[in-house]
């Protein structure tokens, strides 16, 4: 019914069923590059995990932030701003979590090792960008959890990682 009138949909292997695939999103996005709606279009992207205009030769981590930095240089409201620092980290932790081969059937740890560094801080910088905003939600204590192992020299767990999905 949804697609008579524009949406898209994919079917994904993993779950074996239909799945919306963001196409009404690129479009706001399109529509309303400066305003409210496409900004909210990429926060729900960001919010998803998944960037509807990404590429097959992207890695989602890189097109995460700048998505991500995008909407932060747009000035959202300090809880909205918090929020996406949190998902940058996640994407620089990701990074990070593959350069150390915490997922090793996703790809190659060696891809991401010269950036791994790079990543690090800046994960750590959005992180306590956003805790210094929010301290108290479900996503805070996750980002504390991150920069904790971050900082400790330990992996982060995986955020944007889907394995055949």
């Amino acid at each position: 019914m949804l697609e008579k009138i524009g949406a898209g949909f994919e079917f994904y292997q993993l779950g074996k069923s239909y799945a919306y695939a963001g196409n009404w999103l690129n479009e706001a996005r399109e529509l309303d590059p400066d305003g409210a709606v496409g900004q909210m279009a990429v926060l729900v992207s960001l919010a998803r995990g998944g960037a509807p205009r990404l590429g097959k030769d992207q890695d989602i981590f890189h097109t995460m932030v700048v998505d991500g930095e995008w909407l932060l240089a747009k000035n959202p409201d300090a809880t909205t701003a918090a929020q996406v620092h949190f998902m940058i980290g996640d994407a620089y932790s990701d990074i990070v979590a593959l350069a150390g081969g915490a997922e090793p059937d996703y790809d190659d740890p060696a891809k991401y090792r010269d950036e791994a560094d790079s990543a690090r801080k800046k994960a750590l910088q959005h992180y306590r960008a956003g805790l210094a905003a929010d301290g108290i939600s479900e996503n805070a204590k996750d980002a504390w959890l991150q920069a904790w192992h971050l900082s400790a020299g330990l992996l982060p767990t995986t955020r944007y990682v889907y394995i055949n999905d």
